[in-house]
């Protein structure tokens, strides 16, 4: 009789274990979907860089055909901003370094923990040497 009884005080331990670890393991889980959240946009963002730079390194194209190989790389995540910091591509001289960073808003992602992670834009850069 005394087992029945001591197996009977046990079975409220297992609700106040789980009611302990339910709340850490889901802010575990949503931190992790979160963390990967920004490591995707950032390598959108870095490949949408890339496919600017490979469209602006060819010789006669211009920076206006460069921004819309971004901006289709992009998809439908916002670009925020497309800089060009040594030049456009069609001031660029041949065998020059060309760059472009393009910036997407985070500010739309309405995620619970991705005020944590603080930035407010994600930067991909690529940089390519112009086609003679």
């Amino acid at each position: 009789m005394k087992l029945y009884q001591t197996n009977r005080r046990r079975r409220g331990t297992e609700v106040i274990e789980v009611a302990l670890l339910l709340p850490i393991m889901l802010v575990l889980i949503f931190g992790m979907i979160q963390a990967s959240f920004y490591f995707y946009l950032k390598h959108v963002s870095e490949g949408a860089a890339r496919e600017g730079v490979r469209n602006g390194v060819i010789a006669g194209n211009t920076a206006a055909s460069a921004e819309a190989a971004i901006r289709a790389a992009m998809g439908t995540l916002p670009v925020n901003n497309i800089q060009w910091p040594l030049g456009t591509p069609e001031n660029v001289a041949a065998g020059s370094p060309l760059a472009v960073v393009v910036s997407t808003n985070t500010s739309n992602f309405k995620l619970p923990f991705w005020q944590l992670i603080n930035t407010p834009t994600i930067d991909g850069q690529a940089t390519m040497q112009k086609e003679p």
